[in-house]
Parts: structure tokens; C-alpha cells; sequence
């Protein structure tokens, strides 16, 4: 990894709800509350499977 990229690994529970520009555009802030609001914006989407996120970011 370079310095400022990020790795997001999710399971099935929020990649059934939303596609992956979906996804992206909730993680796009680099902010703490990122895995909240994709979990509410999957909520919405009808999603109703529970699921984990890691955020890997690259060493500045």
C-alpha cells in the first residue's frame, strides 16, 4: 500500500445492499462515522443482513 490509499473489506451484508459507487462515495470522507452511515444508507436500501467493515489505510 502507498501512503494515503485505503483498503476497505466488508462482508456480503452491506455489498448485497449497496453497489460497490455506493460504497465508495460513503467511505469517501476517510471519517470515524463512515461504517455508521453506511450502515443506515444500507438500512434504507432495504438491506437486513448485519455486517463488518476494516478500513486499511497506508502509512503517511
Amino acid at each position: 500500500m502507498q501512503p494515503g490509499e485505503r483498503i476497505l473489506l466488508c462482508s456480503d451484508g452491506l455489498n448485497e445492499a449497496l453497489d460497490d459507487a455506493q460504497i465508495a462515495s460513503l467511505f469517501a470522507n476517510e471519517s470515524e462515522t463512515d461504517p455508521v452511515n453506511a450502515f443506515k444508507v444500507a438500512r434504507r436500501a432495504g438491506g437486513s443482513d448485519d455486517f463488518s467493515v476494516i478500513v486499511l489505510t497506508g502509512e503517511q
